[in-house]
């Protein structure tokens, strides 16, 4: 039964494996979301500040609501994981985007931005990863210099942020390189594989084709000898025949 969650409830063949383990990943961390929401809402409402604490509850609330949503959704037909996966990182981007500008007493509120960053690199492949780190770039600087609202940083705080995602671009992008590099040498080697196969495949056709040829020739061959013997014997017994007569 806890296969069939963590599935989605599909039945997924030997060729599927990628897919199978994919969508575990992605249930895994929609139920870890879901759980996770609700415990904290629970726990602010006994341990926390009067002054952010309906916000926290609320949004927490909301957005376990979401992932089971999400969660349900992704059950209903297997072709919504990618869809499941954009909207998943987008909704977490934007509660994160609600928390930064409502709850500045937290010093460390930009830093859910790296796990975002992150998470999209690993789950939607680098065309997503670079949407949101983009997203999230400009986010950062247009929220941390903007003169509206108090975001309550330093200079070094408003920058250091931005340099430290920047980083983690860098070596997403680097990881992203490497991955394809190991992709397309997987699949070069997969080609000469195939090549090969192919080529034993042509020989052992050609070698059949030969033996059964040589076969034939054989067959014929000892078709000749056969009736040459014939032709000998009855040579043979014709002689004795005219033998007899003189």
């Amino acid at each position: 039964m806890w296969k069939n969650i963590l599935y989605s409830g599909n039945h997924f063949k030997s060729k599927d494996k990628f897919l199978k383990h994919k969508f575990k990943l992605i249930n895994s961390i929609l139920l870890i979301a879901i759980f996770s929401s609700f415990i904290i809402s629970f726990l602010f409402i006994f341990i926390g500040n009067n002054e952010i604490q309906d916000l926290v509850i609320t949004l927490e609330l909301l957005y376990g609501a979401f992932n089971l949503g999400l969660f349900f959704f992704l059950r209903h037909n297997k072709n919504n994981l990618d869809l499941v996966i954009y909207i998943g990182i987008i909704s977490l981007y934007i509660l994160q985007v609600i928390i930064m500008i409502n709850i500045v007493e937290d010093s460390l509120r930009e830093a859910w931005y790296f796990l975002t960053v992150i998470v999209s690199f690993f789950l939607g492949g680098k065309k997503l990863g670079y949407a949101i780190l983009s997203l999230v770039l400009i986010t950062m600087v247009v929220y941390n210099f903007q003169p509206f609202i108090d975001t309550n940083l330093t200079t070094v705080e408003s920058f250091m942020p931005i340099v430290l995602l920047l980083l983690i671009g860098l070596l997403m992008n680097l990881y992203e390189t490497n991955k394809e590099n190991y992709e397309y040498s997987l699949k070069k080697a997969n080609r000469s594989l195939q090549d090969k196969i192919e080529e034993l495949n042509q020989f052992n056709l050609n070698l059949e084709s030969r033996v059964q040829q040589e076969v034939k020739k054989s067959r014929q061959q000892e078709l000749k000898i056969f009736e040459q013997s014939k032709m000998v014997a009855m040579g043979e017994m014709i002689g004795n025949i005219a033998h007899q007569w003189r």
